[in-house]
């Protein structure tokens, strides 16, 4: 399992290099972008309902 920092030096590797994310995780850049945002949609409407 990856921790923290092994993410944030994921992520940040791919916010540098957009176009090797296909290649890291096997979706674009535009689609993680989206799954992100969608997350962070999902994160705010559970705290909300708490």
């Amino acid at each position: 399992m990856y921790t923290v920092f092994q993410m944030n030096q994921i992520l940040e590797y791919i916010y540098n290099y957009p176009k090797e994310t296909k290649r890291i995780l096997g979706i674009t850049y535009e689609q993680l972008i989206k799954l992100i945002a969608n997350a962070q949609i999902i994160e705010s409407e559970k705290k909300e309902a708490m």
